[in-house]
């Protein structure tokens, strides 16, 4: 469930940016699809750093465990 996973508040803002794409697709849909591509093209990077970022702090996690 969004609303649980976001919260209020983040579920409005998630509608509020979905509504101004939407809004801005049917002024210039060309624009709208280039700008949408652009955030999910960083968005990926912000991904891959999350990713890199929990297995670093597993391994360190995991290498100072007492075995």
């Amino acid at each position: 469930n969004l609303r649980t996973d976001l919260g209020d508040a983040g579920l409005a803002v998630a509608i509020l940016l979905s509504l101004g794409v939407a809004m801005w697709a049917v002024g210039d849909i060309l624009a709208a699809h280039k700008g949408y591509f652009r955030m999910a093209h960083f968005h990926a990077h912000l991904e891959i750093m999350a990713l890199a970022l929990l297995a670093i702090e597993g391994r360190r996690t995991r290498s100072t465990l007492p075995t």
